[in-house]
């Protein structure tokens, strides 16, 4: 064999192995361009992960993740913001979870809205693009630090967060549950068969059986709220459902209820708002617009305006809500329409069948 065919040779075995080796390097070598993973399959494009999702599957969004096209979300497939890096193991049937008893004597203080710096996992939704859902996207969070008392259900901790800027539309059939949080510029559309969930955040919580004492005096048993974990503008179509999560500590632990914020009449689920058919509703919030004081206890500093425009006529219903196993009918009592609220009632006949108080 001649000194060049050598050379040749050896170069084409030195390239094989080269490339060899570069095919078996682990997921971790090229982490920074990863964006979601299906179980242990990492992807470099959300498009790609969810063109290879299949019913049952979990896409889980890594931090940093960016749609800049369109995108969906097949029935059966949940996309998961968790409130981790996502790369380590991930409960996924715990991917939300109830805050920390604070210690007293460490001086752990009571936080109240988890800031940016407790975010943990970004998706970012550009402009140019539209994230149309019909199975499930869930925002992970750690929510319903104990013993803040006068907030209640609030994310106090690490949490997943989509900033948007584009367009994010649910389909019939799907859902979004939200314990971080929906950012951005964008819009968000529930269509007629979507259902949206969010943290309702009592922001005056008097206490368990204080709360049962106003409501057996036929008081409310909170006077100021707050459903704006999803800060982008949402339009809520006629067909579509609004939940709020609420989370109370009472009784020595923490009591999980749905509030039905908005609904369709003659539902079984009796809504505060109930659409007439053709109707919607859009909710825009404003965080810049809450009450300043200068003392450091301010309970309302981080809850802002919550504007309410609701086209087309709606009823306003009677709510009714359960907490610790007891189910509370707020018939008779008045339900607050609180000062961080305003509502724009335009083109239809709006029958209120509830006593409020505004």
């Amino acid at each position: 064999m001649t000194l060049m065919r050598r050379r040749v040779l050896l170069f084409i075995i030195v390239a094989t192995v080269m490339v060899t080796a570069a095919l078996m390097l682990s997921d971790d070598t090229d982490a920074d361009s990863e964006v979601a993973r299906i179980g242990d399959v990492y992807y470099t494009s959300l498009n790609d992960a969810l063109d290879a999702a299949s019913a049952n599957d979990i896409v889980l969004v890594l931090d940093g993740c960016r749609l800049s096209s369109d995108a969906t979300v097949p029935a059966g497939v949940t996309l998961l913001l968790p409130y981790s890096d996502g790369r380590g193991e991930v409960d996924t049937d715990k991917w939300w979870k109830y805050g920390p008893v604070p210690d007293p004597d460490h001086g752990v203080p009571h936080r109240k809205k988890a800031g940016d710096a407790l975010c943990v996992t970004h998706l970012y939704i550009d402009d140019s693009a539209r994230l149309t859902v019909y199975g499930d996207v869930k925002v992970g969070g750690i929510i319903g630090e104990k013993f803040t008392f006068d907030y209640q259900g609030h994310t106090y901790g690490e949490h997943g967060r989509i900033v948007l800027n584009g367009e994010m539309v649910m389909e019939n059939g799907s859902s979004l549950i939200c314990y971080g949080y929906v950012t951005g510029n964008g819009k968000l559309t529930a269509k007629n068969g979507s259902c949206v969930s969010e943290p309702f955040i009592i922001t005056d919580y008097v206490g368990g059986d204080r709360m049962l004492d106003l409501y057996q005096a036929k008081q409310s048993p909170f006077g100021r709220y707050s459903f704006s974990n999803i800060e982008s503008v949402m339009t809520v179509d006629y067909g579509a459902r609004l939940k709020g999560l609420m989370n109370i500590y009472a009784d020595g632990k923490m009591n999980s209820s749905e509030i039905n914020i908005v609904g369709i009449q003659g539902s079984e689920f009796k809504s505060l708002m109930e659409l007439v058919n053709g109707s919607s509703v859009t909710i825009s919030y404003n965080g810049t617009r809450s009450v300043k004081a200068e003392w450091s206890s301010n309970i309302w500093n981080d809850i802002g305006k919550t504007v309410i425009s609701m086209d087309g006529g709606a009823d306003f219903n009677i709510l009714k809500m359960t907490y610790n196993g007891r189910s509370a009918d707020l018939t008779g009592i008045p339900f607050s329409i609180p000062y961080n609220f305003d509502y724009i009632l335009t083109n239809g006949t709006y029958n209120i069948h509830a006593d409020l108080r505004i």
